[in-house]
């Protein structure tokens, strides 16, 4: 049975009750505060029974008409459950793996004209109640981020919005910062912003091909040195917006923009593409190719050349050859591994699945294509990362990533993604050396390239390398400075390098580009103030809501003289670990080390690097180890990691 929102009334389930149109939930007639995402994912919930919602229908509900990462999803969920699992009753949504959830608990619904108009609104009510259906068991919540780092980060924040801003009154932000998207005017030279082509073929699933030359010509461009380059993120935010050449300029802080369309007909291609000097607002260059879709390979050389040329940047033999490095000459492959890549933009088990998939159908039709093998590389890494406990470990797994990887660079040695992407399986490896060998190279071979400027910045972080790490990532953010996950990537950085005001500033900044949901930056702040030892400030600004409470509770509590409710939170976190089927060794020894308890710390902390070794590739630095770091214990079992000095 469903309900419409505006419907007067409210739902029942447990000690619960919902209004929809009050967009109130209550507990046992407590206001509960809950995240605008996670209400709307509640309320679809108690809409839709008895039923499987699939992962793609939730994303439409949810967020409609945007594009949004999976990680966004699995996190409102893993929260919603948290909510709700403070009742005593059975659980009320269960996965179904591969596909989506389910609501499995009885609901009532009680209409205003069968209400005493005189009764409270937090008055038990007579619910008509609804069938309840089973489901199978809850699977873990994906904790990873691209970099599947310490703090699982799910790299998954939208644009800025009114009520987000508002909201961040009552968080770290006393005062709302200018975002950095109003940056004073300053391009530096050579600077350029590729945007999404148009498609101009009338059907939206030859997106792949407008979207694919676009980011080709990012990826060729970045190889030059130099030429500094937006990332595609930033460059591709204003896909359908009505934004002027000037304010785009102006808010990637570049000094040419190129703009173009695609029109398909068959297998014929019309593109259009023009070079604008947003500085003068006059057009550099602008050529149309009429071309059969077997040469829109040399087509993106040809064009990405023509903009080189127009930006009066001279090329050496051996950058030039950088236009084209990992490419092919055969046009199905490159069809496929354009609709790997664009599949690649959504983060979903789905769409990476396919993704790799495609990959695998570009290397079919030419064997020795590098960007394929790359891709292939990078989506197993992604499935890995994400959705490890659900994928087919005979064929999923970190060899055969690096095995693609291998194949990528052996190919195209010039290539900075398949080195980008040889580093960071081998850093899931726990081959720290070798990483951070493969994350320097790509580095170097393309230095305005914000996928492994990013890579190289984290793993100098790592391994406690500050001068690095500072100066690479600030860079990332000068070359994508519209993505929210980089600005928490840098404050990372700046945490571990115990820049904490650093630190909170660029949180600050992550804020205004983020959007209504920041339970997971809300719980970065709260660390880097237990960071300094602060915590009635970690206190207050978890009060709204963190992604992590119980987590952040058992120290904030232990350092407020709060002991029992520590413990409590402890207890609660274990009976989490224990029905998602998680290893506990982690959070148990932060907590541990910052109760002072240096014994049990040690303890689960060699036994978290024991059963993978890649889950310490931040002990080196990692503020929240500074209570044991001197130990002769820590010390044995950072050395026995093998990081490289």
């Amino acid at each position: 049975m469903e309900f419409a929102v505006n419907d007067k009334g409210y739902y029942g389930f447990g000690s619960f009750r919902l209004d929809p149109a009050r967009r109130r939930l209550t507990r046992n007639g407590v206001p509960i505060k809950l995240p605008a995402k996670q209400f709307d994912a509640l309320l679809y919930f108690l809409q839709n029974p008895n039923r499987v919602i699939e992962k793609d229908e939730l994303f439409a509900a949810i967020w409609p008409g945007r594009i949004v990462e999976e990680s966004s999803l699995t996190q409102a969920i893993f929260q919603l459950r948290r909510v709700l699992q403070s009742d005593e009753t059975d659980r009320y949504i269960v996965t179904a793996p591969g596909r989506g959830y389910r609501w499995v608990a009885e609901i009532g619904w009680q209409s205003a004209v069968a209400r005493d108009v005189t009764s409270s609104d937090e008055s038990p009510g007579q619910f008509a109640p609804t069938a309840t259906s089973v489901g199978p068991a809850v699977a873990p919540a994906p904790k990873s981020k691209w970099f599947d780092g310490r703090y699982r980060y799910f790299a998954a924040i939208g644009a800025v919005t009114f009520l987000a801003l508002v909201a961040l009154s009552i968080l770290v932000v006393r005062r709302q910062p200018a975002p950095p998207n109003q940056r004073a005017f300053n391009p530096p030279p050579h600077s350029v912003a590729v945007l999404a082509f148009t498609n101009m073929s009338g059907d939206p699933a030859q997106d792949y091909i407008s979207d694919g030359l676009s980011e080709e010509l990012i990826d060729s461009l970045s190889r030059v040195g130099t030429v500094q380059v937006a990332a595609r993120t930033s460059a591709f935010s204003f896909k359908g917006g009505t934004a002027t050449i000037d304010d785009i300029a102006h808010r990637l802080n570049v000094g040419a923009v190129v703009e173009g369309s695609v029109r398909r007909d068959g297998q014929r291609l019309r593109i259009t593409v023009q070079l604008v000097n947003a500085v003068t607002g006059f057009q550099v260059w602008s050529r149309s190719y009429d071309r059969d879709i077997t040469g829109l390979l040399a087509l993106q050389s040809d064009i990405a050349g023509a903009i080189v040329d127009s930006l009066k940047v001279t090329l050496l033999a051996h950058t030039a050859g950088r236009l084209t490095a990992g490419g092919t000459n055969n046009p199905a492959a490159f069809e496929a591994y354009l609709r790997g890549a664009r599949l690649m933009q959504t983060l979903t088990r789905a769409s990476a699945s396919a993704a790799l998939a495609a990959f695998d159908e570009a290397i079919h039709f030419d064997p020795r294509y590098a960007n394929a093998y790359a891709g292939r590389a990078e989506a197993l890494l992604t499935l890995i990362a994400y959705w490890r406990d659900e994928t087919d470990q005979d064929v999923i797994d970190t060899d055969a990533a690096l095995a693609a990887a291998d194949r990528a660079v052996a190919l195209a040695p010039e290539s900075p993604y398949a080195h980008t992407v040889r580093g960071r399986a081998l850093l899931r490896k726990a081959d720290f050396a070798q990483s951070l060998a493969e994350l320097t190279i790509a580095h170097k071979l393309g230095p305005e390239d914000a996928l492994a400027t990013r890579g190289y910045a984290v793993i100098q972080c790592m391994l406690g390398h500050r001068a690095e790490a500072e100066t690479a990532s600030r860079h990332m953010i000068e070359l994508d400075p519209l993505r929210p996950s980089l600005y928490h990537d840098r404050a990372e950085i700046q945490d571990n390098d115990r820049d904490y005001a650093g630190a909170l500033e660029t949180i600050r900044q992550e804020l205004a580009l983020s959007g209504d949901d920041v339970s997971i930056v809300r719980a970065f702040a709260a660390w880097v103030y237990l960071h300094q030892n602060k915590p009635q400030l970690a206190e207050q600004e978890c009060k709204p809501g963190c992604a992590w409470p119980e987590y952040d509770n058992a120290i904030i509590a232990y350092k407020l003289g709060r002991a029992a409710e520590a413990q409590a939170s402890l207890d609660k976190l274990h009976i989490l670990h224990k029905r998602q089927n998680e290893n506990p060794f982690p959070d148990d020894a932060a907590i541990y080390a910052q109760w002072g308890d240096t014994e049990k710390a040690l303890s689960a902390l060699e036994q978290e690097v024991r059963e993978d070794p890649y889950d310490g590739r931040w002990i080196r630095v990692d503020p929240i180890f500074d209570p044991i770091r001197d130990t002769p214990e820590f010390r044995r079992i950072e050395a026995n990691l093998h990081l490289p000095p």
